[in-house]
């Protein structure tokens, strides 16, 4: 089945296309500085929080028998004599 184009297809599509490009600018210029400087306040603060938790070194203590067998080869490993 082939698409033949027709002169209100055309024209709606002209319209549509049209509506857009010159829509589209009037949207983006709408955004008030106060706006953009919030967001990018709180974009880099969320920056600089994601950077503090990455610095942040946690320790994990292992319980339960993973610990035990840990703790065991710690001993072992630093021991003077075999145990």
């Amino acid at each position: 089945m082939a698409f033949t184009k027709k002169p209100l297809t055309a024209a709606v599509a002209l319209a549509l296309f049209t509506l857009c490009t010159l829509a589209a600018p009037a949207i983006s210029f709408a955004q008030t500085d106060s706006a953009t400087t919030e967001a990018a306040k709180k974009a880099a603060e969320a920056k600089r929080k994601a950077e503090e938790e990455k610095q942040k070194i946690d320790t994990v203590t292992v319980t339960g028998i993973r610990g035990s067998l840990q703790k065991s080869i710690d001993v072992k490993r630093d021991a003077d004599t075999n145990v």
